[in-house]
């Protein structure tokens, strides 16, 4: 069992897991899960935690026993680390496909609810909810509508009744209405 600086392997292995939640954060807009990349990014904060837990100095090179120990130190728990983060992968990559298929429902059920009105909305899918824009005479409207409530008796209904009577309400003052947010 590894130790340093008085923690135990498994502490060791939660600190360096706290890269995962950054790791995520970056690949948001892209959605591409590395697993090598997110390992790397562990792995450097192995790296920190010995360097720290040895007395050694964050950016000054190494000697190269103090290399060999530090890498002897990573290797250890590389392969560790790479089977708990490809749970994570894992559990990552059924959430991304299930709110791919959210999106995909829900931009096909919206847009085919607000063409009935004789309106068009742009859909866009995100994680829990679908971004919904309605042109109207006053500009674009914006709002949101969870995925969980699609399935709700009446809710496009209530939702498309809503658009139409703003829409109508814009119309009826006339020239020079702006919708803006404060």
């Amino acid at each position: 069992m590894k130790t340093i600086n008085g923690l135990t392997e498994e502490e060791i292995i939660r600190d360096a897991l706290r890269a995962v939640p950054e790791y995520l954060e970056s690949i948001r807009s892209s959605g591409v899960f590395r697993l090598e990349k997110c390992v790397e990014e562990e792995t450097r904060r192995l790296e920190k935690l010995y360097r720290t837990g040895t007395g050694l100095r964050q950016y000054l090179p190494l000697s190269k026993k103090e290399l060999a120990d530090m890498d002897a130190f990573t290797a250890h728990f590389i392969p560790i680390l790479t089977e708990r983060t490809l749970a994570v992968q894992q559990r990552y990559m059924k959430q991304r496909r299930i709110s791919e298929i959210n999106a995909i429902t829900a931009r096909e059920f919206i847009s085919a609810e607000f063409q009935k009105a004789g309106l068009t909305a742009e859909v866009t899918g995100q994680r829990y909810r679908a971004k919904v824009v309605v042109s109207l005479p006053a500009g674009n409207l914006r709002f949101y509508v969870r995925y969980k409530d699609l399935g709700r008796e009446g809710i496009m209904d209530d939702v498309v009744r809503a658009v139409l009577d703003l829409k109508d309400a814009v119309t009826r003052l006339g020239q020079g209405v702006i919708l803006s947010k404060y």
